[in-house]
C-alpha cells in the first residue's frame, strides 16, 4: 500500500458538501496528525494539496470554512493568512470581542456586580470572606463563565472599568 493510499484509508470520505473526518491521530485542538517524510503536518493540509496538486506555502494557512479541525474535504478549505483566518473567525461570532473573555461574554455590569458584591463583605486580616471559592464559583455560574474569569475580573487583571 502506498503512503497516498495509506493517507486516504485514514479519512472517512462522504458526500461532496459533508465534512470528511480524520481517523487517525488527532492534535490537542482536534487537527488530524500526520508524518510525512520525517515532518509533522496536518492532515487536512496534506488532503487539499493532494487533491489541488498545489503546495501552500509554509507561511500561510489551510483554514477550515466548516469549524470542524478534523475535516479533510478540500472544498471546506481555503488558503489564507493569519488575518484571513481572523476575519472568517469573526464573520462567524467566533471572534473574542472588547467584553469577552475566552469565548464567554462578561459585561461591564456583571463585572462590576461582582466587585460590588465582594466589596461589600466583612473583611479580616488575610483578605475578604468572599474570595473564596465557593463565591467565585458561584458568580462564575451565574455568569457562565469560569471562577478564574470572575477572580480575574474582580482583582481588575482582565477588566478596567
Amino acid at each position: 500500500m502506498s503512503w497516498i493510499d495509506d493517507f486516504w484509508s485514514r479519512i472517512e470520505v462522504h458526500g461532496e458538501n459533508e465534512c470528511w473526518p480524520w481517523t487517525g491521530a488527532i492534535l490537542a485542538g482536534g487537527y488530524g496528525h500526520v508524518q510525512l517524510r520525517g515532518i509533522s503536518t496536518t492532515a487536512h493540509r496534506v488532503a487539499y494539496e493532494l487533491t489541488s496538486c498545489v503546495e501552500i506555502p509554509s507561511d500561510l494557512l489551510l483554514c477550515h470554512s466548516c469549524d470542524n479541525p478534523p475535516c479533510c474535504n478540500p472544498s471546506h478549505h481555503f488558503v489564507g493568512d493569519h488575518l484571513d483566518n481572523a476575519r472568517d473567525c469573526a464573520s462567524k461570532g467566533r471572534h473574542a470581542r472588547l467584553a469577552t473573555y475566552g469565548r464567554r461574554i462578561l459585561t461591564a455590569a456583571q463585572v462590576a456586580e461582582a466587585r460590588s458584591a465582594y466589596a461589600s463583605l466583612p473583611s479580616t486580616r488575610s483578605g475578604r470572606y468572599g474570595k473564596t471559592q465557593p463565591m467565585m464559583d458561584s458568580f462564575a455560574a451565574k455568569f457562565g463563565v469560569s471562577a478564574r474569569a470572575i477572580r480575574k475580573a474582580v482583582d481588575g487583571e482582565t477588566w478596567s472599568l
